[in-house]
């Protein structure tokens, strides 16, 4: 039997389901009397802890009030403090709690891409500034990046392809293209710039297993079909051996777990990876070269969208007997959006040819 804070003896089984325990004063508290909110690193406040919090007015994300920042323009977090510097452009390790954008007018997937831009040798402070007046800190951010010359990485926050591919998301890459040309940025025609995607690991499944038979279909996949993925990404070979090469990981025998469990191990030890699955919540498509032409960004994201659920539809057998021009049918079908700019990207590649051709 367990003692709430009003106080009342519930048992375990009615004490999961109306009760929770503050993370903060360990208290048990009916949900009914006491609604907890939830910490920026998802832990339960009850309304008696809550005075010892702070809303970040950046990410607004709920903080100690002991580890934020209070400046002229607001109180900020640790990590998003950092924007009151007067800088439109922040350090490499910069990284402010996520803001997930879905479509108004559409029913969440839980599949978010996020996707890190990287452009050089214009001006970068004054196509940060500029890009930033027209999309603020809950769209997007940049940052500066070593393998750069004098550019800078536009990174945006997760956004469900529904989002990307709306009206208002087409525009928003339209606008940022433009403005980012204006102010002199390259990205294509550097031989630094790249075209990162994140898609978000849950929507895989949130189990070990879902997990590691995803980082399988996805790395072999790309490893086998790696040749006309190379050429869809627009990479140079010397850009894609140094950046995002084959994984290559060793085959092993035994069942599709057995395989994904090695698979996994191995990939995860090297973040340089055409996919590349180091990361804790996300699972990053690397092999893209960088873009200032929205069409084809728009084109990425609608290819990787369908690769994503793809994937998850399909088992690892299935995903085997695709070839190429089979994938790209595959893709464009299950892609959760219109496709129209993937598909004349694959005509003007030709890896597919107009009908009546």
């Amino acid at each position: 039997m367990l003692t709430t804070s009003e106080p009342r003896v519930l048992c375990r089984s009615c004490a999961d389901e109306l009760a929770y325990t503050c993370d903060f004063c360990g208290q048990l508290h009916e949900t009914e009397l006491h609604p907890p909110e939830t910490a920026h690193n998802g832990r339960a406040i009850c309304d008696e802890c809550l005075p010892s919090f702070s809303r970040c007015d950046c990410c607004g994300q709920l903080f100690r009030t002991s580890d934020t920042h209070q400046t002229e323009s607001g109180r900020y977090c640790w990590s998003c403090s950092s924007y009151d510097n007067g800088r439109s452009i922040q350090s490499y390790y910069f990284k402010p709690a996520p803001i997930f954008r879905d479509a108004p007018d559409a029913e969440p997937t839980g599949l978010y891409l996020g996707v890190e831009l990287e452009m050089d040798l214009g001006n970068a402070e004054a196509a940060a500034t500029r890009i930033g007046s027209m999309y603020g800190r809950n769209f997007l951010y940049f940052k500066h990046d070593g393998s750069l010359d004098e550019g800078c990485e536009l990174v945006t926050h997760p956004m469900s392809p529904e989002y990307m591919m709306s009206d208002a998301g087409k525009k928003m890459w339209r606008d940022i293209c433009e403005a980012a040309l204006a102010e002199g940025m390259r990205s294509h025609d550097t031989s630094t710039c790249g075209l990162h995607v994140h898609v978000s690991r849950d929507f895989f499944g949130k189990t070990g297993m879902a997990q590691e038979l995803t980082e399988l279909k996805l790395i072999e996949t790309v490893d086998r079909l790696f040749e006309p993925i190379i050429y869809f990404s627009r990479r140079k070979r010397e850009q894609i051996n140094r950046w995002a090469p084959r994984c290559n990981a060793p085959k092993s025998d035994g069942g599709w777990m057995m395989k994904a469990k090695s698979v996994s191990r191995y990939a995860k030890g090297d973040r340089y990876h055409a996919v590349n699955i180091a990361n804790e919540h996300t699972i990053e498509f690397r092999m893209f070269r960088g873009t200032l032409k929205a069409d084809t960004i728009l084109a990425t994201l609608q290819f990787v969208s369908g690769l994503c659920h793809l994937v998850k539809a399909s088992n690892p057998s299935q995903m085997d007997r695709l070839g190429w021009y089979e994938l790209c049918d595959a893709v464009m079908g299950m892609c959760p959006t219109d496709t129209a700019e993937l598909h004349d990207y694959l005509i003007e590649r030709e890896f597919i040819c107009m009908e009546g051709e």
